[in-house]
Protein backbone atom coordinates (compact mmCIF):
# COMPACT_ATOMS: atom_id res chain seq x y z
CA UNK A 1 0.00 0.00 0.00
CA UNK A 2 2.78 2.33 0.80
CA UNK A 3 4.39 1.57 -2.58
CA UNK A 4 1.50 2.38 -4.36
CA UNK A 5 1.49 5.77 -2.35
CA UNK A 6 4.17 6.79 -2.96
CA UNK A 7 4.15 5.70 -6.80
CA UNK A 8 1.47 8.78 -7.03
CA UNK A 9 1.99 10.92 -4.23
CA UNK A 10 5.46 11.85 -3.85
CA UNK A 11 5.62 14.46 -1.05
CA UNK A 12 3.32 12.49 0.95
CA UNK A 13 5.77 11.06 3.26
CA UNK A 14 7.54 14.22 3.32
CA UNK A 15 9.00 16.11 6.51
CA UNK A 16 5.41 17.10 7.66
CA UNK A 17 4.32 13.63 7.42
CA UNK A 18 6.94 12.18 9.95
CA UNK A 19 6.57 15.25 12.42
CA UNK A 20 3.36 14.20 12.75
CA UNK A 21 4.01 10.86 12.64
CA UNK A 22 6.78 11.29 15.52
CA UNK A 23 4.56 13.12 17.79
CA UNK A 24 1.84 10.99 17.46
CA UNK A 25 4.27 8.27 18.73
CA UNK A 26 5.25 10.41 21.85
CA UNK A 27 1.81 11.02 22.95
CA UNK A 28 1.14 7.42 22.63
CA UNK A 29 4.39 6.49 24.46
CA UNK A 30 3.84 8.79 27.16
CA UNK A 31 -0.09 7.33 27.28
CA UNK A 32 1.58 3.92 27.73
CA UNK A 33 3.39 4.68 30.57
CA UNK A 34 0.29 6.56 32.37
CA UNK A 35 -1.64 3.15 32.00
CA UNK A 36 1.39 1.21 32.98
CA UNK A 37 1.68 3.44 36.07
CA UNK A 38 -2.17 3.20 36.51
CA UNK A 39 -2.20 -0.50 36.21
CA UNK A 40 0.44 -0.99 38.70
CA UNK A 41 -1.26 1.31 40.90
CA UNK A 42 -4.84 -0.53 40.53
CA UNK A 43 -4.24 -3.88 39.95
CA UNK A 44 -7.32 -6.38 38.86
CA UNK A 45 -7.05 -9.39 40.84
CA UNK A 46 -8.51 -12.26 40.85
CA UNK A 47 -10.62 -11.33 44.39
CA UNK A 48 -11.67 -8.45 42.32
CA UNK A 49 -15.55 -9.57 42.49
CA UNK A 50 -18.21 -7.27 41.65
CA UNK A 51 -19.36 -4.65 39.32
CA UNK A 52 -18.40 -1.44 41.84
CA UNK A 53 -15.12 -2.72 42.08
CA UNK A 54 -14.25 -4.00 38.23
CA UNK A 55 -15.93 -1.12 37.44
CA UNK A 56 -14.34 1.31 39.61
CA UNK A 57 -10.81 0.20 39.09
CA UNK A 58 -11.17 0.20 34.86
CA UNK A 59 -13.12 3.58 34.80
CA UNK A 60 -10.07 5.22 36.87
CA UNK A 61 -7.43 3.52 34.62
CA UNK A 62 -9.41 4.69 31.36
CA UNK A 63 -9.98 7.94 32.62
CA UNK A 64 -6.51 8.60 33.26
CA UNK A 65 -5.54 7.47 30.65
CA UNK A 66 -7.55 9.15 28.05
CA UNK A 67 -6.76 12.79 30.45
CA UNK A 68 -2.82 12.10 29.49
CA UNK A 69 -2.91 11.12 25.94
CA UNK A 70 -5.75 14.13 25.64
CA UNK A 71 -3.08 16.51 27.45
CA UNK A 72 0.09 15.12 25.36
CA UNK A 73 -1.68 15.39 22.49
CA UNK A 74 -2.55 19.23 22.80
CA UNK A 75 1.04 20.26 24.01
CA UNK A 76 2.00 18.38 21.37
CA UNK A 77 -0.02 20.54 19.15
CA UNK A 78 -1.56 17.70 17.15
CA UNK A 79 -5.17 18.05 15.66
CA UNK A 80 -6.96 14.95 17.42
CA UNK A 81 -7.72 16.25 20.44
CA UNK A 82 -9.64 19.76 18.98
CA UNK A 83 -12.68 18.36 18.00
CA UNK A 84 -13.01 16.50 21.71
CA UNK A 85 -12.01 19.43 23.65
CA UNK A 86 -14.07 21.38 21.72
CA UNK A 87 -17.23 19.17 22.42
CA UNK A 88 -16.15 19.30 26.55
CA UNK A 89 -16.43 23.46 25.89
CA UNK A 90 -19.92 23.51 24.36
CA UNK A 91 -21.43 21.18 26.74
CA UNK A 92 -19.40 22.93 29.93
CA UNK A 93 -19.84 26.55 29.08
CA UNK A 94 -23.15 25.70 27.55
CA UNK A 95 -25.57 28.46 29.52
CA UNK A 96 -27.91 27.40 31.72
CA UNK A 97 -31.75 28.47 31.36
CA UNK A 98 -33.78 28.72 34.18
CA UNK A 99 -37.24 28.94 33.99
Amino acid sequence: MSTIIIIRDHRFFGSGFVDVMVRMLSATGFTVVAAYAMIQFLPLDVNDKGFVILGTKLVLITAVTFAVYLLVSLMLRLEEPKPIVDRIKRIVLKPVKIQ
